[in-house]
């Protein structure tokens, strides 16, 4: 979050041993006579140190001839400046709003995945795997034979219906033996970020575009009418850079799959001698 912050300029980090209180941080790298009072209108301070780390207040006032700014509420505790306070301004959006924006990237970037259903005994109609949420996400199907780890015979399968109820996937296809599995593929989100201290396979800079992406798409939505136009255009910028990094980083599998037709998909790192005739 910090470099998206950094990257989009919406976040500075700074440090100040001049101290602070409950009711206001001074920093003398704020301190000029050329700053407008103005300056800090729709920011959030951020505490990244000391006895109320992680607090976050809106910036009621900022006096830039002492480099004071004062919170819209206090902070729950006193901090000296042994050792130096450090701490971030954040501009138009909070650190939630932030924390929001790389879930939502992260659930518009998709990975290719695959899951197993077992083959029931007359049964020719299946749930597709939860991830897979749209018909158009399924990439294809294959037969697994065998029970050796990495000796498996895989056979795709292109006699399958996909079919959309409800909001439901369900597959039909043919019915196989019970020593059969079925392997599904399809295209995954990543999943959100619970915690501080999650993680996430995503490319970082795919991570980044997507975050963007979101962040700026939010102050486009609430900003005044004045700088609507602005955030529209970097809005558009910022779409354009998370396609080019979804097509780098996101592998796209030819298919030729429409919903309730049979696919004439075939995963060539899947296919058999038998499937070569």
């Amino acid at each position: 979050m910090e470099e998206l912050g950094e990257i989009t300029g919406l976040i500075e980090t700074h440090s100040t041993s001049q101290g602070r209180s409950v009711s206001l941080l001074r920093d003398n790298f704020l301190k000029s006579t050329l700053l407008p009072a103005t300056f800090l209108d729709n920011c959030w301070v951020r505490l990244t140190n000391g006895n109320s780390i992680g607090e976050s207040r809106r910036i009621k006032l900022f006096v830039p001839t002492n480099g004071d700014i004062t919170p819209d509420r206090n902070w729950a505790n006193t901090d000296t400046g042994d050792p130096p306070i450090t701490y971030q301004l954040l501009r138009y959006l909070t650190w939630d709003d932030w924390k929001a924006a790389i879930n939502r990237g992260l659930e518009g970037c998709y990975y290719v995945d695959e899951d197993s259903i077992t083959i029931l005994a007359n049964t020719r109609q299946y749930n597709m795997p939860t991830w897979i949420e749209r018909a158009a996400d399924f990439i294809g199907a294959t037969i697994r034979h065998g029970t050796t780890t990495d000796n498996y015979d895989r056979l795709s399968l292109e006699d399958l219906e996909i079919i959309e109820d409800a909001g439901v996937l369900r597959v039909n296809i043919p019915q196989l033996s019970t020593s059969d599995v079925l392997i599904v593929k399809g295209y995954r989100a990543y999943a959100a970020l619970a915690t501080d201290a999650a993680t996430t396979t995503c490319p970082k800079k795919l991570a980044l575009a997507a975050g963007k992406k979101e962040a700026i798409k939010k102050i486009a939505i609430g900003c005044p009418g004045e700088d609507r136009t602005y955030w529209e255009r970097q809005l558009a910028k910022a779409e354009m850079e998370f396609t080019l990094a979804s097509r780098k980083y996101t592998r796209r599998v030819p298919k030729d799959l429409y919903v309730g037709q049979p696919s004439n998909y075939g995963d060539p790192a899947r296919l058999t001698w038998k499937d070569m005739k």
